[in-house]
């Protein structure tokens, strides 16, 4: 979600107070935040945060979700 959260991601890791973890795929810096996590590859489960909703989308929209922001969720 953003540099402090992924630190604070690999601090708790690394004090053993977390067991699994994912990487949000639309923030801008989730590429380069992922890396941070090979080291950690052995010791915790690593998953993909597909973000389907209430985010700004990485690419144009297509046509039946023309919006400049992926949809809200209706929950």
């Amino acid at each position: 979600m953003s540099p402090g959260v992924s630190s604070a991601i690999r601090d708790l890791i690394d004090r053993e107070r977390l067991s699994a973890t994912s990487c949000m795929t639309l923030t801008p810096f989730w590429r380069d935040h992922a890396t941070w996590l090979l080291p950690y590859v052995d010791q915790v489960d690593v998953g993909l945060h597909l973000t389907l909703t209430s985010q700004q989308p990485i690419g144009p929209m297509p046509e039946p979700l023309p919006a400049a922001a992926c949809p809200p969720s209706t929950r």
